[in-house]
Parts: C-alpha cells; sequence; structure tokens
C-alpha cells in the first residue's frame, strides 16, 4: 500500500505498557503532501528498505547470517531501534515489498514511523538485546557491546503473536515505539532463563515489523538537483534524496544519520554543478548556522537523547539542545574554499550572493559576520608557520585527540600529529578563496588594504612552498622492491617492482616531525582543490594510478592508503580491515577525477603531462565502472584469489574493524561526475 497508512492506536496498542499511550487519546492526523520515496538495495548480507515522505523517514535494516539484526534508523532525532538475535544456524531475510508510512497522535506528541513485512528462513530467533533510542547508542553498542544504563530500559509488552517495546526519552519528551507482529511462527519464552525465541513454520518465519518515534521530524529538500542531469542515476538520486533537509544534510545512514560539517561541505562541493541554488544554499546555512563564535566549524552534533545523555553525564542541566563538537581541524579550512566556489561563480547574480551573506543564524549573527569569524581563526592558525616554517608551527591534531582530518578513526593517522591535507593543501587553499573573495568585493568586514590582502596570496604561497618539503619521503629502488616483496607476499598479491626511486607525500608526520611512510590518496585534494607545480603533478598521478602494492590502484578501485614502504605495525594498522586502510572509499575517486578535470582546464601545463592526467583519468574510471554493485556504499574493502581482485562488503568479514554504510552522502556525488 503506497498511500499513506494511518493508524488508529487500537489497533497497535502497547497492552499492558505504562508507557505506552492511551486509546482513548489517539487520534487520526492529516495526510501530508510530497512523493513518496521508497527504494531497497542489498549489500552483502545486509538488507536496506527506505522510505519518505513528509514528516516520515527510515531506513530499515536487515543483516541475516549467523548473527542476524534488525536496525531502525530515522533522521528525526538521529533515533533509531534494534534487536540483536542468536540462532544455532545460519538465516536468511527478505523483504515483502516497500515499507508503508505509520502516523500516530496523541496528546502532546505526533509519533511518525513505518511498517513492513520480513520472511525469514533457516531457523530460529533467539532474541539477545533491543535497543530503542540514539543512533550514537546503537552504534557503540554495536561496536563495544556496551549500553549507558540510563537508556538501557525498554520497557516489553507481549501479545499471542506479538512482542512490542517502548520506551520515553530521557526527558519524557518523545518516545520509541517497536513491534514484531508474526504471522507464521511462535513465540515461545524459556521459564528459566527468560530468553524468548522465535520459532519458524516449516523452517519460515513471517513476521510485520512496525517502528514508530516522536522526535521532531526534518523537513525534506525537494528537487535539489537540477532538471536533466547529463546521465540519471535513480540510485544515487534516491539516496541523495533521502539524505538531504532543509534543516541540514546528512552524512549516511544507518551509522551516521545527521550532520557533518566536513561530509557536507566537500559532498558541497563535488555535487555543486548539479545542484540547485537553493540546495546549494541550504547545506551551506547548515554549516554557518552551527559555527563557533571563534569561526570554527562544527564538525559533529550530538541532539535528541544523545544531548540528553551527554549532559546528565556530566552532571549538566537537561536540555536536548544540540552539543557542537569543533575537535576536528579540516572543517574549519574548507569553507572558505567551498563558499568561494559558488559565491564567485559567474552564473550567480551579485544580488544573489550579498544577499546570502546578509542571511541570519537564529542567534541574529549575519553569514557575512561569522565569516569574517573564519577568516580571522584561520588566519590565527597559518601566522605562527608563516613567520616561522618549522613543523612545529603546522596545523595539528589536539594533543588528546587521535583524528583532525576525514581519517578519524584510531589508526587513521597511524597516531601522528599533522595531517597532509589539513597543511599542504586545505589551509592555502583557504587563504587563497579569502583573498578572492576580499578582491570580489563581497567581503565588507572586517575591511581589509590591498596590503593585507596581497598577503593573503602571499601567505597561501609561503605554506606550500615550505610544507612540501616537511612530508616529502624518497625511497630508493632495492629498499623500494625489497618492501614490495615482503609487502606483496603477506598480502598475497603480486608485486611489481620498480627501477626509479619512489617520491610520494607522507600521510602524516608525528609529534616529532617525522613522516608516516604511508602512500595516500589525499593528493586528490591537491588536484580539487590546488595548483601543483608540473613536478609535483606528476608525482601524484603517478602514486595514484601506479597498480597496488607500488602505488593505490586496483581493478576494484584505488586504495586511500598504501603502508607498503611502513614498519610492520603500521602495516597491520592499515589493512583491508582497517577502516581507512587499504580499503576503497568512492568519494575520493570522485575527488581524484573531478581533480583532474579542474587541472585539465590550466593552460600552463605541457602536451606530455596533460596526457598523464588523461591517462590516470581513464585508468580510474575502469575501475569506478567495475565497481557500480556497492557505489552508494560508505567503503568496501578487497580480496584477492583466482588472480583477480574482488569487491568485498566492508564490515562483513571477520577482521574487519567496524561496518559501511549502504548509503553516504558523499559517495552520491557521481551524479556530477560523467566519463
Amino acid at each position: 500500500m503506497r498511500n499513506f497508512l494511518w493508524l488508529l492506536l487500537l489497533s497497535w496498542v502497547l497492552t499492558g505498557c505504562q508507557q505506552g499511550p492511551s486509546p482513548a487519546s489517539s487520534t487520526a492526523v492529516a495526510q501530508p503532501a510530497g512523493p513518496a520515496l521508497a527504494f531497497q538495495m542489498q549489500e552483502g548480507r545486509i538488507h536496506s528498505n527506505f522510505y519518505r515522505r513528509g514528516p516520515v523517514a527510515a531506513h530499515l535494516l536487515l543483516t541475516e547470517g549467523s548473527q542476524p539484526r534488525f536496525i531502525a534508523a530515522f533522521p528525526a532525532g538521529n533515533s533509531g531501534m534494534g534487536l540483536w538475535f542468536d540462532t544455532p544456524t545460519t538465516v536468511n531475510w527478505q523483504w515483502q515489498g516497500d515499507l508503508e508510512p505509520l502516523a500516530v497522535e496523541e496528546p502532546g506528541q505526533r509519533y511518525y514511523g513505518v511498517q513492513g513485512k520480513v520472511i525469514v528462513t533457516g531457523g530460529e530467533l533467539i532474541l539477545n538485546k533491543v535497543l530503542l533510542g540514539s543512533i550514537r547508542i546503537l552504534r557503540d553498542y554495536q561496536q563495544t557491546g556496551r549500553v549507558p544504563p540510563q537508556v538501557d530500559d525498554a520497557t516489553l509488552s507481549r501479545g499471542p503473536d506479538s512482542l512490542s517495546w517502548s520506551r520515553k526519552r530521557l526527558d519524557g519528551q518523545a518516545g520509541y515505539r517497536l513491534t514484531l507482529e508474526l504471522d507464521s511462527g511462535s513465540i515461545v519464552q524459556d521459564p528459566q532463563s527468560g530468553a524468548v525465541r522465535l520459532r519458524p513454520v516449516d523452517q519460515s518465519l513471517v513476521m510485520t515489523i512496525r517502528v514508530l518515534n516522536s522526535e521532531p521530524p526534518l523537513t525534506p529538500l525537494d528537487n535539489p538537483l537540477n532538471a536533466g542531469l547529463p546521465v540519471p542515476d535513480t540510485r544515487l538520486e534516491q539516496s541523495l534524496a533521502f539524505l538531504t533537509y532543509e534543516e541540514k544534510w546528512l552524512a549516511g545512514s544507518w551509522r551516521f544519520l545527521t550532520y557533518f560539517g566536513r561530509d557536507s561541505l566537500l559532498s558541497l562541493r563535488l555535487l555543486m554543478p548539479v545542484l540547485t541554488d537553493e540546495a546549494i544554499e541550504s547545506a551551506l546555512g547548515s554549516v554557518f548556522e552551527r559555527m563557533s563564535a571563534q569561526g570554527r566549524v562544527a564538525h559533529e552534533e550530538d541532539i535528541g537523547e544523545f544531548a540528553l545523555l551527554r549532559r546528565l553525564q556530566q552532571g549538566q542541566v537537561q536540555n536536548d539542545s544540540p552539543l557542537y563538537d569543533y575537535a576536528m581541524r579540516d572543517d574549519d579550512l574548507l569553507l572558505l574554499p567551498v563558499l568561494a566556489e559558488y559565491l564567485l561563480d559567474e552564473r550567480v547574480d551579485r544580488q544573489r550572493r550579498q544577499a546570502f551573506l546578509q542571511r541570519q543564524r537564529s542567534d541574529g549573527k549575519r553569514y557575512g559576520q561569522m565569516l569574517a569569524a573564519n577568516i580571522d581563526y584561520l588566519l590565527s592558525v597559518t601566522r605562527p608557520f608563516y613567520e616561522e616554517p618549522r613543523f612545529a608551527n603546522l596545523i595539528g591534531v589536539g594533543e588528546d585527540h587521535y583524528a583532525g582530518n576525514w581519517r578519524d578513526s584510531e589508526e587513521g593517522l597511524d597516531g601522528a600529529r599533522f595531517p597532509y591535507d589539513v597543511n599542504m593543501v586545505l589551509a592555502p587553499a583557504a587563504l587563497r578563496a579569502a583573498e578572492k573573495l576580499y578582491q570580489s568585493g563581497l567581503l565588507q568586514e572586517p575591511r581589509q588594504s590591498s596590503q593585507q590582502i596581497a598577503e593573503l596570496a602571499d601567505m597561501a604561497r609561503h605554506w606550500q612552498r615550505h610544507v612540501a618539503p616537511l612530508f616529502a619521503v624518497q625511497i630508493e629502488p632495492e629498499q623500494a622492491n625489497e618492501a614490495i616483496r615482503s609487502y606483496s607476499a603477506k598480502m598475497g598479491v603480486p608485486g611489481r617492482t620498480t627501477d626509479s626511486p619512489v617520491e610520494f607525500s607522507a600521510l602524516a608526520l608525528d609529534k616529532k616531525g617525522i613522516p608516516v611512510p604511508v602512500v595516500h590518496s589525499d593528493t586528490g585534494f591537491d588536484l580539487l582543490f590546488g595548483h601543483p607545480d608540473e613536478q609535483r603533478l606528476r608525482q601524484i598521478l603517478g602514486n595514484l594510478k601506479a597498480d597496488f602494492p607500488l602505488g593505490l590502484y586496483t581493478p576494484v578501485g584505488m586504495l586511500v592508503a598504501n603502508p607498503v614502504f611502513a614498519s610492520e605495525a603500521t602495516r597491520h594498522r592499515f589493512g583491508p580491515g582497517n577502516y581507512h586502510g587499504t580499503v576503497v572509499w568512492n568519494w575520493q575517486q570522485a575527488m581524484v577525477i573531478s581533480g583532474i578535470d579542474r587541472q585539465l582546464q590550466r593552460t600552463d601545463l605541457s602536451a606530455s603531462t596533460l596526457v598523464l592526467l588523461e591517462q590516470a583519468k581513464d585508468k580510474l574510471w575502469q575501475a569506478v565502472s567495475a565497481t557500480q554493485s556497492l557505489k552508494t556504499s560508505e567503503l568496501w574493502s578487497w580480496s584477492y584469489d583466482s588472480d583477480r581482485f574482488h569487491m568485498q562488503p566492508f564490515g562483513q568479514r571477520h577482521g574487519d574493524i567496524t561496518e559501511s554504510n549502504p548509503v553516504q552522502l558523499w559517495s552520491t556525488v557521481f551524479l556530477a561526475i560523467q566519463p
């Protein structure tokens, strides 16, 4: 049923549950406007079902195998529900059609949700864990197995053929409900252990799953794409639509279903050619709204129940206003280059540009004021290295943090302090963008003299010139070939040796300024935001298109890291089961291709370098074209057998450190990038 399904609570009351609503208070609510978005996808053992219409938006996942799992994720409040099961065998899940929307109204709250029918085959399900609340809690439980006791209190109500759980948010201002209703099979509870078992009939369970929550819903962003895409892609368009709202863009589902500054800005930059002005300004507005008074860009937000829990744990007054994280270093430097790309585009008339900067945040501060604060912050972090160019004056990860850029896992920078992309590319790119915005006359505050504006350009050149040598790594052929032979044998892949020295830029510098000798894809930032000289450009292209394990290229995608020349300990931290290891992130491929297109517009490059750019682009497109089955995924890994590389969904093999989202915002950017 594709029409909006309105439930009276009498048909779904959580019998006997004090947290449940009263049937007498239940009323139907008006049908919301807008078309329905409903689609499904499968990634390895994970079956996803998505629905969005008006205030209803949900992503339901079924994980099959020997550790079955059900997850419901809502953009509203970054909230969700999870059921984890044990099974004596291996079970398979199958959705029976698209999800149907639900709505329930009671005094003071409206619940929105979905329902879907599922067939389970292969054996019984033994209930292990139930969680209702914040996605952050579900995510942490999946990773660590731990749950704060304050939110581990779902109430169970059992019917003859149903199980229903509910709980109120910590402040009672919202609630969460989950019901399993068996159409085929039985519910058995062990009288001694209390274990709940869902037993099949003829090896089959058929059940309807209903999920509802009353967190404040988001407003879908209608038609973010310009009409007439060069090559329409339904799956990418559906994924983008599910993740974009007027209030904010969401990083990915199910694990990161809320605002992330970096993800919003990089996705915006890459999608910009195919976005409407309204969509662009919506994304930028969400960034400005969350900036600190010091001009820093928020990386992430704690909202809904997770914000309540954080305050409770810190002994603060209970309220659910968002808590923003400003610990990352790249978010702050991305705003200016991305904003300049939009405001200085000749297709955007000057009146619209000025009107955008005059917009006000919810606290009354204008976007132009916040941009000035961001420039002040930029100068405060770039001037020390400008005045004294030594590694200690670079922009580094905080003393008590292990991450400061997009490689934000514990292993992502190998414990180093100064990331390559932040210092080599983003800092000078932000300085150049500030200079251009001042030269355009759009920025009137604080007023800058021509000398001060010229200094911004000089600072950018200084950074680029003096940072590069600090990250430079050169390995002689004999040492390089020894490393390639040992590493390729360990990884079980063929290894091509080299007759020339290997040169690349380190992933990061440690606290002593020593380069981390990991070949990496962050040189894609050079291509997208920088203006590398010809020699540097050739080195970047050589590393990107050289076959792994000499470089980063594999037939199943460009790897984001290659530790072939690093220590054994570092090699271990950058394996194919590590989040930022020898794995493929699709947006990084998109950034490289888009960056190559940008470099091809230059008029100062030799014909031979232009040929190298085209060759690198063509080679990478071969891998992109061969990996369409996981194109919306956050990342994927690989295996090698029968003389071939094979794609592997990340997070579904023993040894994978976490899991991948089936849909990720910045994996949709190929909508704007064509061969």
